[in-house]
């Protein structure tokens, strides 16, 4: 069956068939629904794809260098890295982001600036006492010998 399937590439109906219905079901589930909130947009290469297409725009929109593009798209991506932006900042619809708040013009430097604070840096706190393993294995050590 594998040489007549894949080497020779003959297949059956019900083969061809099968074949159909696995592009298809893996077209579904890479569908992706544009028509959402940006904080629910995935996979991150959409995002990523859409803040490319903004950044490009923007600078055909004040008349910039082609090179500022990968410029302006670094200096969004830092800003959400450094928590300057943040996905309520980005106003966006059916898969174009319309603007930025806190992404401003600045004249005087013929480019872009970010203009929000720094939010705070989230860390993952747990409740949990930090457990000194060594202690635990002496405790365990001495009820053992006692």
């Amino acid at each position: 069956m594998y040489v007549f399937t894949n080497l020779l590439g003959l297949k059956s109906e019900k083969d061809i068939e099968k074949s159909k219905k696995d592009i298809e079901t893996a077209r579904q589930q890479n569908n992706v629904d544009l028509n959402c909130e940006w904080k629910k947009l995935k996979p991150r290469s959409v995002k990523n794809n859409i803040l490319m297409n903004f950044a490009l725009s923007q600078v055909e929109d004040y008349d910039l260098d082609k090179k500022d593009v990968s410029k302006l798209y670094r200096l969004i991506q830092l800003g959400l890295q450094f928590k300057k932006l943040s996905s309520d900042d980005f106003e966006y619809e059916n898969g174009v982001v319309l603007s930025i708040k806190g992404l401003e013009y600045n004249e005087d430097t013929n480019f872009f600036v970010l203009t929000n604070k720094a939010g705070a840096i989230s860390h993952s706190t747990s409740n949990k006492p930090n457990v000194n393993h060594l202690e635990k294995a002496v405790d365990k050590w001495a009820k053992l010998v006692s």
